[in-house]
């Protein structure tokens, strides 16, 4: 009795710790869409027991559901929390939802334990009202320092930042201030088009970006980057968030981008903690940080507890008070204070708190790297950040700094190629060595992706077809489908029915689809052989034109008076004479005799006649001279034209015979095809059913056209038949007909198809493709037009200039002479000298005055 009297008297005088209550009440508020957060909360108090804390105290908890941006709906919330006399008080993650609970607690006298990111740079520059407040969300002094330093091992020159004004956790503009002195920055905001800001900040050079931003949207980020070309090896990214492990990172596994992030969770006690409650592992925990931050704000409470209750200080009475009275609980700041004084090592590393900031830090510094074989990135950690922990180095350190590369690991294995001898993708001569288009093309992608490599010749020498009963597929198909075969590289066109069975990377070359032919029957005999050359329009303006000289050589020969109308012809007595004159009739046969090149015996004495004679034959010998070397094409069988200008004008010569490759895409094409031109080229190719209806090879094919004297054609890809019209000019190719594309075949499902695509694409940029076709896919060096060579009017209206400004010319020359003339004889403008009696025209001066 005497003992229990002592221990009252000294607990009364409190040198006997007071004992919790046994119960207490906390608050929370968070955002209804985040369930894990909710999960986590629940199972942090409820787990404390089993973790040794508050082993005499149950906590008990209701939480409270808002909408983001929804402040009145949080505040009616977070006061009904309040009226259930909370000791402490748990919010959002959201940045302005966080600001309004800080808010009430403050005016309330209640602790406020925050998990939101705040974006001033010390807690020195908040409110007063921040004094109830722990915050255990990195600092932005820490976040900018971590960047800060990161950005200076990697040696940037300059910055790109964009901000996520929902989810980022960095304030832009701090950021930016701390990193002016490495180098240029630009700030940009995530709109609702992401691909255009990264447009713009690849148009301006920019190669280094920070991306501030939540795992939520890392889809759409790397997606917009990869849409944009912004994830090779030049563009070097780190991203703020702190779970870099909790983000999808698959669309990257073949990006070539140095891709940077970090990590504050301590795996090993996250791993613990999940594998303890199993149910929580159930809910993927997609947001890492948020889970682990508010479990140690629940441990953090705990332990605040223990270390008031060691105080003495009675929690017997919680806050009475609500958000209608003007009350404040005076056990509050006394409490938060006891919740500073705690440290431990908590879900996201040691935690220690100091004027409401979280002063302990240990953060992962992390990297995606890039492994063959893998669906995703595999992250790496090169090296670690941190701050006031009794580490002999603060700040970042990097372990090992050729993990700042990135450099993608090569292919440890040898590839077996299959190809097939073709004119330009793959031969081999006399001494063995292996060259052609494909052969160079292989190179170049063990090169980029990082394989070696051994070719060979597919021993059936097909492309691949399906067995008709057993739809076994032969051919460099059936090698790759049976993994006999690695790759397929050839001139292998991509189809929809090979693409069941293999898969297919990018297209590496475009062509089409041809008939190769030889055009030997081409007829010089026909009457509209010889007038093919000009035009119906040119043809009708040269006869307008001969008609128009002659009038305007008659008008100008009456106008003139130095051009008798009775004229003299050449070599006759100088006393005869023609009685017509120099009359129309007369004209046509100067001006026709030119178009033959002979002389004529009719003299022409006035300029004016002459200017009109000399326009004519410079005319007419511009016409002879297009017309010579224009029907030269005609008749010259290396410059003959394509006879035939469509499928069907080929198919109504029924002596022609069809042929394709065996096995081939094209037979394939043919036996399906739905337009009728094809369907009968098919109906040809079955109706013949001789030898040279199913060629081995595209050489053979084009060898038989050579020696068929025209009576065979062979349809194929263009790139292949063009070689043959590099020597032979006889041979024609009508198209195009179908779009086709080569590729790169793998078997189906092989993770190395997207490396493969990804270089194809690389030597595409660059101008090694372009390079390799003009290299192996000569151009043909024949001409071939789609017709004959023909002068259109548009072509001849600068010959027709010339003679009709000519005749104006002669016209206003022969005017000249006549008003010449009259002013000399003071005679009429029109008036003909004649003789008096007889009507004849003198022939000059000295008869007129006879």
């Amino acid at each position: 009795m005497t003992q229990i009297w002592v221990i009252l008297f000294f607990s009364s005088i409190g040198l006997v710790n007071c004992i919790l209550p046994s119960k207490m009440r906390v608050g929370s508020v968070f955002l209804e869409r985040d369930q894990e957060v909710h999960r986590g909360f629940r199972l942090a108090v409820d787990s404390l027991k089993s973790r040794n804390l508050l082993n005499e105290t149950t906590i008990e908890f209701d939480i409270q559901y808002s909408q983001l941006n929804d402040f009145f709906h949080l505040y009616t919330r977070a006061c009904l929390e309040v009226n259930y006399r909370i000791i402490s008080l748990f919010g959002p993650s959201e940045k302005t939802l966080d600001r309004m609970l800080e808010s009430i607690s403050s005016n309330l006298g209640i602790p406020y334990l925050s998990t939101a990111p705040r974006l001033e740079l010390t807690n020195s520059m908040a409110s007063i009202e921040s004094k109830l407040t722990l915050s255990l969300h990195p600092t932005q002094a820490q976040m900018i320092g971590l960047i800060k330093d990161l950005a200076m091992e990697l040696q940037w020159k300059e910055s790109a930042i964009i901000h996520d004004s929902v989810h980022g956790i960095i304030q832009p503009s701090l950021l930016a201030e701390s990193l002016q002195f490495i180098g240029p920055v630009s700030v940009h905001q995530v709109s609702v088009d992401l691909r255009s800001t990264l447009v713009q900040l690849r148009l301006r050079g920019a190669r280094n970006i920070i991306i501030d931003t939540s795992a939520e949207n890392l889809p759409s980020v790397t997606q917009a980057a990869l849409d944009t070309g912004m994830m090779t090896k030049s563009y070097t990214y780190i991203f703020t968030m702190l779970d870099m492990k909790s983000g999808n990172w698959s669309r990257l596994r073949y990006s070539e981008a140095l891709v940077f992030g970090f990590s504050i969770i301590d795996e090993k006690k996250f791993e613990e903690f999940t594998d303890r409650f199993a149910s929580m592992g159930s809910m993927g925990l997609k947001d890492q940080t948020k889970v682990a931050l508010t479990l140690d704000s629940v441990e953090l409470m705990a332990r605040g507890l223990e270390a008031f209750d060691d105080s003495g200080t009675d929690l017997s009475s919680p806050a009475s008070t609500s958000c209608t009275e003007d009350k404040k609980w005076d056990l509050g700041e006394e409490l938060i204070d006891a919740f500073s004084s705690v440290s431990f090592d908590g879900m996201t590393g040691p935690m220690s708190m100091s004027s409401g900031s979280r002063v302990k830090l240990f953060v992962e510094v992390l990297k995606l790297n890039y492994e063959f074989g893998l669906e995703s990135p595999v992250i790496v950690t090169v090296g670690n950040w941190t701050q006031g922990i009794d580490f002999e180095y603060e700040g970042l350190l990097i372990a090992d700094k050729t993990l700042l590369t990135n450099e993608r690991p090569v292919i440890n294995k040898s590839l077996l190629i299959t190809t097939i001898e073709s004119l330009s993708c793959y031969m081999k001569t006399e001494s063995g060595e292996e060259q052609g288009y494909c052969v160079d093309l292989a190179h170049h992608l063990s090169k980029l992706v990082g394989f070696s490599y051994k070719m060979k010749v597919v021993p059936d020498n097909r492309y691949g077809k399906p067995d008709a009963i057993t739809r076994i597929w032969d051919g460099m198909i059936g090698e790759v489908s049976r993994g006999e075969a690695d790759l397929a590289i050839a001139d292998l066109t991509i189809t929809a029915a090979r693409s069941t069975v293999v898969d297919f990377s990018t297209p590496f070359l475009q062509t089409s689809l041809g008939i190769l032919y030889k055009d030997i029957d081409y007829n010089v005999h026909e009457i509209g052989t010889l007038l093919s050359p000009f035009s119906n329009w040119v043809w009708l303006s040269i006869v307008i034109a001969f008609i128009t000289t002659s009038i305007c050589l008659r008008l100008v020969a009456w106008l003139s008076p130095i051009q008798k109308e009775e004229i003299i012809v050449a070599g006759s007595d100088p006393g005869s004479s023609l009685d017509e004159g120099l009359s129309w009739a007369n004209s046509m046969w100067i001006l026709s005799s030119t178009l033959v090149l002979r002389g004529c015996d009719i003299r022409i004495k006035a300029v004016s006649s002459r200017a009109i004679a000399v326009t004519w034959w410079l005319f007419a010998l511009v016409v002879i001279v297009i017309y010579a070397s224009l029907v030269s094409h005609w008749f010259d069988p290396d410059l003959s034209p394509i006879k035939t200008h469509s499928i069907d004008s080929l198919l109504k010569q029924n002596q022609i015979e069809f042929g394709v490759t065996q096995s081939s895409s094209t037979s394939f094409l043919l036996q399906n095809a739905k337009r009728e031109d094809l369907q009968k080229i098919w109906w040809r190719i079955q109706k013949a059913n001789s030898e040279r209806s199913f060629q081995e090879n595209v050489s053979q094919g084009i060898q038989e056209v050579q020696n068929s004297d025209g009576k065979f054609a062979f349809i194929s890809e263009e790139k292949n038949l063009n070689q043959a019209l590099i020597d032979d000019c006889t041979l024609r190719i009508l198209g195009p007909i179908n779009e086709r594309s080569f590729g790169v075949a793998v078997q189906k499902g092989s993770i190395i198809r997207e490396r493969i695509s990804q270089a194809i694409l690389t030597l595409g940029e660059t101008g090694v493709l372009r390079q390799l076709e003009e290299k192996w896919w000569a151009t043909p060096n024949c001409h071939q037009d789609n017709g004959r060579p023909k002068l259109n009017f548009i072509h001849f209206i600068g010959p027709l200039s010339l003679l009709f400004t000519g005749i104006i010319i002669s016209i206003v020359i022969a005017m000249g002479e006549r008003l010449m003339h009259h002013r000399r004889s003071h005679r009429g403008f029109f008036r003909t000298r004649t003789e008096p009696g007889n009507g004849k025209i003198a022939m000059n001066d000295t008869e007129s005055d006879e």
